[in-house]
């Protein structure tokens, strides 16, 4: 059986708990959002709240459904400044597209689709699966989101499977409640029964362990004991899963250490253990881990080298990686049509090493079109030395 390369498995962590990847495409799409974009927020005002914001941005969303999704989206661009944590928003418009796809109403995807880290396809993989049950339904919709998508951005198939393994995972037998493994089992079932493209059944992976982690914190599931151990879920999955389990469960780790990532980054380096996949895990890990500081320190101007100088204390092993994490989190969180700006302005610190900033600028260059079009990044990449331009090649 082939093996997900490691490559592969890097990128995909953009794709897992709560992320946040705001893209900007051609100039039409800048065109719109400044037009369009303006227009919501003449209906509304939710920047200057002091009480109640989420609920005036959800409302604002909701209103904005009633034009549709495209109009919906173009919303989350806006309440990016006040509450960057737009995930959950992201989730409800899915659920609202699926409901017209079912109904056989006409539904455009744009690139906009993958705003606020994927979960407008969590939310329409969610409704679909609930609804229906229909695991060849899910695919075809995953396929029809590569074709509508690829020309534009990369991302939108990975994020659709991610999707199917999100919206399989439901908590509704309440037998299995309290054991997280019999809670995932028929969704790891699901998952194998995607074909032999084993890129498609780990991201379905990736998304039952994202479900299983945010159901954790429902106390009525009862899996308080999973909580204050979750890596014991992932040691007892397949070799070939592990990977996908322990990432997803580092919101869970967040709160538990008091979001002290050195000190997470020490429990990782404690309780992963190697396997013989021909990548190291662990780095992932701290990589995703470090992803989270550009999120935990949003409002500070130092957090560029605040991060480094943390990824300097860890064990040399880990240093790199989590140097990725930096670079990666700031694309993945960055503000909506400019992530970019502020990812290839890390990889310039002058602070950083020559190592350290060819480990970011690869980072990020290869996988900029997760969040442009291939034309956006080219002319991204022309923008770096040329050193660098070198991880542009596949663009």
């Amino acid at each position: 059986m082939l093996k997900v390369k490691a490559s592969f498995r890097k990128s995909i962590v953009f794709i897992g708990f709560g992320a946040l990847s705001i893209i900007i495409v051609a100039f039409f799409l800048v065109f719109y959002d400044t037009i369009i974009g303006a227009q919501n927020t003449s209906k509304v005002n939710c920047k200057n709240l002091e009480e109640g914001q989420r609920q005036c941005w959800q409302d604002a969303i909701e209103l904005a459904l009633e034009e549709g999704v495209e109009e919906a989206l173009g919303v989350v661009a806006s309440l990016y400044e006040t509450d960057p944590n737009c995930h959950d928003y992201v989730h409800l418009i899915g659920g609202k597209a699926y409901e017209l796809f079912s109904q056989g109403k006409e539904m455009t995807l744009t690139p906009k689709t993958y705003y606020c880290g994927y979960g407008f396809y969590h939310g329409f993989m969610e409704s679909l699966l609930h609804e229906s049950g229909n695991i060849e339904k899910a695919r075809q919709f995953c396929a029809y989101a590569s074709k509508q998508m690829s020309p534009h951005i990369r991302g939108a198939e990975d994020a659709c499977y991610h999707g199917i393994g999100h919206g399989a995972v439901d908590g509704g037998d309440p037998r299995a409640w309290g054991d997280a493994q019999a809670m995932i089992k028929p969704a790891m079932d699901m998952c194998e029964l995607l074909g032999d493209v084993e890129s498609h059944r780990y991201l379905c992976a990736t998304g039952v362990f994202n479900a299983i982690e945010i159901l954790a914190r429902d106390p009525k599931y009862k899996l308080d004991a999973f909580l204050k151990n979750p890596f014991w879920l992932c040691d007892r999955q397949p070799e070939r899963y592990r990977e996908a389990c322990y990432t997803n469960m580092l919101p869970a780790l967040l709160p538990m250490y008091g979001y002290d990532l050195p000190t997470i980054a020490s429990y990782i380096e404690e309780n992963i253990t190697e396997n013989d996949d021909g990548y190291d895990i662990r780095s992932i890990v701290i990589m995703g881990l470090f992803h989270e500081h550009m999120n935990i320190n949003a409002g500070s101007a130092d957090k560029g080298p605040r991060g480094v100088a943390a990824c300097r204390a860890l064990k040399e092993r880990s240093r790199l990686p989590c140097i990725e994490g930096l670079a990666g989190g700031l694309m993945k969180y960055g503000k909506p049509g400019e992530e970019y700006i502020e990812g290839l302005s890390f990889c310039k610190l002058e602070l950083l090493t020559e190592e350290e900033q060819e480990a970011c600028f690869k980072h990020i260059l290869l996988r900029l079109t997760f969040w442009n079009s291939p034309e956006k990044s080219r002319q991204l990449c022309a923008t770096v030395e040329e050193k660098f331009r070198k991880y542009c090649s596949h663009y």
